[in-house]
């Protein structure tokens, strides 16, 4: 469960700081110790752990109108992370990471204050929220395309994607806004591409797996398999296997006895 503190205690113990780490400022106090998560937003977000820190961080934008600074808070700590050890969520204490020092205070109280309930790995849901608070905030939505590859290697499929995503956004509920774009790549596409906004998906992505069954309903001419030589059973050396041996040398001598005195009578 998320954990919040009143206003009446120290900020600074509920961040986990210390003398040489962040110490948050008054106004990011003022919106913590508030019920933001309450207040109206420029779009309907479900409520979750993810969708708080997504919303302090929001309003905090909003007041320092430092919403695109915060945008961009999200890359850098992409980008560090990947220098950081496996599973850094669990060991490193943020305030300690040399690359977050240049984040906006907003970015590096909100860290803080999700390593604080053990919720770093939510910081992914928390830049998607973000994503759709800013970008209602400016009246913009954004298609998400995947391709099989990088854009300019599959233009044909990029510009049939932004096609369909230009249908998907003349929706009556997408009046007044404009479009953008976001490329991915899905590395399980063959071909095609998918398409979504805001709920509205479009795809035309074929995988590998869609495509080696595709290949596999073809007639098969089996008069030109090769045939294959059978190989000879080797038997291990050891007692088991001797044992097994004699077992069956006696069994064909009771067998052929037997044959015999059916031939005699």
């Amino acid at each position: 469960m998320l954990r919040r503190i009143s206003a009446a205690q120290p900020m600074a113990a509920a961040m986990l700081t210390a003398k040489r780490n962040f110490t948050p400022t008054e106004d990011l106090k003022k919106i913590y110790s508030s019920k933001f998560e309450n207040e109206q937003y420029p779009a309907a977000i479900p409520a979750s752990d993810a969708s708080t820190f997504a919303k302090f961080l929001f309003t905090a934008g909003q007041q320092k109108n430092s919403l695109d600074v915060i945008q961009k808070d999200f890359a850098t700590i992409a980008a560090a992370s990947k220098k950081l050890e496996v599973f850094w969520e669990r060991s490193v204490k943020v305030n300690e990471v040399a690359e977050f020092k240049g984040l906006s205070p907003a970015t590096q109280f909100t860290l803080s204050w999700m390593q604080a309930n053990e919720m770093l790995e939510l910081i992914p849901a928390v830049e998607e929220i973000y994503t759709i608070l800013n970008n209602a905030q400016k009246k913009k939505v954004v298609a998400t395309i995947n391709l099989p590859g990088p854009q300019d290697k599959f233009a044909k499929e990029a510009a049939a994607a932004k096609a369909e995503a230009a249908k998907l956004h003349s929706a009556e509920r997408f009046k007044g806004t404009t479009l953008d774009f976001k490329f991915k790549v899905d590395p399980e596409f063959v071909s095609g591409y998918t398409v979504e906004v805001q709920g509205a998906f479009a795809s035309t992505a074929v995988g590998a797996e869609a495509a080696a069954a595709a290949g596999a309903t073809k007639e098969v001419d089996y008069t030109t398999v090769p045939a294959k030589k059978p190989l000879a059973t080797t038997f291990g050396d050891n007692v088991e296997v001797e044992a097994l041996r004699k077992y069956l040398d006696k069994l064909a001598k009771y067998d052929a006895e037997e044959a015999a005195e059916f031939a005699l009578a």
